[in-house]
């Protein structure tokens, strides 16, 4: 056998994994971006003048990870994808809610959804990301 049509073979497979489309050094940088917004909005949520500051933080922060996340390729025609990102930023303009880290979450999600949802019996595993060929 070939190896180079090997090779080709492995090319023209599925998309890999989330965490490969993601480096290490994304990976921390989204994660700390995350962090600071979320810290963000437990700071302010002790603050009267933080009720009309956060939904501002909020916005800036789903713009950012939308950005973000379309740029490594992440689709948000999927119903999962519009959840989460949805329902982040629903949770983040609810008042005591927000001073959860829902927008760390919602990047350890997107990053790590594939080798979630395979450890999970019965799970579909379709990729969320465009195919490369």
């Amino acid at each position: 056998m070939n190896p180079n049509t090997e090779q080709q073979n492995q090319s023209i497979q599925e998309p890999r994994a989330d965490t490969r489309k993601f480096s290490p050094t994304s990976v921390f940088l989204m994660v700390g971006t995350a962090l600071i917004y979320d810290g963000m909005g437990l700071l302010l949520n002790l603050t009267v003048v933080g009720s009309i500051i956060t939904p501002v933080i909020n916005v800036l922060a789903f713009c950012t990870f939308y950005l973000w996340f379309k740029l490594k390729g992440v689709k948000f025609n999927k119903l999962s994808n519009v959840s989460v990102m949805g329902g982040t930023s629903i949770i983040e303009f609810v008042p005591f809610l927000n001073a959860l880290p829902v927008w760390t979450g919602a990047v350890l999600w997107f990053v790590y959804k594939d080798k979630i949802l395979k450890k999970i019996p019965g799970s579909k595993t379709t990729s969320s990301f465009v195919s490369r060929k």
